[in-house]
């Protein structure tokens, strides 16, 4: 099979169309889900992309944009999605995150962590989830990511606030800043301190995308004050079938750089394979934020939310709920019943 980094070598040659169609059989009319491709503006033009003006002086650095990739996976999703895990029922396979990069040597030094493995033979195992203005700093890395195969996601313009308005209003803009570095945009977008919020599911509706958390926190993010054994012992004590690993790439990380081989051995020793996220978005039933929360207790509920770090946890149940009521039109009516019944029980606890 041959290679990404071949098949955009060969694109340049003009010879991508016939070649694709062969290395990329499993691609049909009816599930050709390639991620959308974006004329790419100009980075001096943005408005808001930068602190400083950062983009303007960048802009005659970036490369020529690259192919956009394309998914061999069916979408399961559907855009405004809230995705907590892949099939926790399913084939044991996890996916590999990362957040806050690109950095320098964390981010080359996690992908090669993964070509040692043998994980970067066709595409990258690794899915970057990247602060936009990150990218525009070190462009040069960004675009070694995006040429060796891996996946990117989008974390934010800036990963400078919490707050859920001002967190929707930075998805666009970023989306700019990955058109203009590559000729293509994520689909995939991940809220900076897995942050819930009603706008911002509905600004990924808006943008066809979905918002991919975690099912389990490994902590890493308390970096430098958390060991790699403990990231490695936490990634052994929560692995599960279907499960998003977060892991941490940006500033001080380095434990988390470090703990990578190990994280792999023990995925691999408990009979677990690593796959792409995309690929395990596509295998199964996609559990989401709000699957959660229905049909189980309000305080189970209430302490998920909390575990995921929420600022009101009480809030985070019900803006969830009732953001998945308003981005489901076509739920049933006893299932809507339910949700409804979630919400009013998580308010009672609430007033309790």
């Amino acid at each position: 099979m041959l290679t990404r980094r071949q098949l955009l070598q060969l694109a340049s040659a003009g010879l991508a169309g016939c070649v694709g169609a062969v290395a990329l059989g499993r691609r049909t009319a009816a599930h050709d889900h390639s991620l959308h491709s974006l004329a790419a503006p100009s980075i001096a033009g943005l408005v808001d992309v930068s602190q400083g003006g950062v983009g303007t002086r960048l802009a005659s650095r970036l490369a020529p944009p690259a192919p956009a990739p394309t998914t061999m996976w069916p979408r399961l999703w559907r855009p405004g999605d809230l995705i907590r895990s892949g099939d926790v029922n399913g084939p044991p396979i996890v996916s590999i995150t990362c957040d806050d990069g690109p950095w320098p040597v964390n981010t080359q030094a996690m992908m090669n962590h993964m070509r040692n493995a043998g994980l970067e033979q066709h595409y990258g195992l690794i899915h970057f989830f990247m602060v936009a203005n990150n990218a525009l700093m070190f462009p040069d890395i960004a675009r070694e990511v995006f040429e060796r195969g891996y996946g990117i996601g989008n974390h934010s313009l800036t990963h400078a606030t919490y707050n859920p308005t001002r967190l929707a209003n930075e998805i666009s803009p970023a989306q700019d800043v990955f058109a203009s570095l590559f000729n293509w945009t994520p689909e995939l977008f991940r809220s900076p301190g897995l942050t819930q919020g009603v706008v911002i599911q509905n600004e990924c509706a808006r943008l066809g995308m979905a918002n991919v958390f975690t099912s389990t926190i490994l902590n890493d993010f308390l970096a430098p004050r958390i060991s790699s054994s403990q990231i490695i012992n936490n990634v052994a004590r929560t692995i599960h079938p279907g499960n998003i690993i977060l892991l941490h790439e940006g500033g001080s990380h380095t434990q988390t750089v470090n703990a990578l081989p190990g994280i792999i051995d023990v995925i691999h020793s408990r009979g677990y394979e690593i796959v792409r996220l995309e690929e395990l978005l596509s295998a199964g039933t996609i559990q989401l934020m709000a699957d959660v929360y229905i049909g189980i207790r309000s305080d189970v509920a209430i302490a998920d939310a909390a575990e995921l770090g929420g600022v009101d946890e009480f809030t985070d149940v019900v803006v969830e709920l009732r953001t998945y009521l308003e981005l489901s039109s076509n739920l049933s009516p006893e299932r809507r019943a339910m949700v409804e019944a979630r919400i009013a029980e998580a308010l009672q606890a609430r007033r309790a």
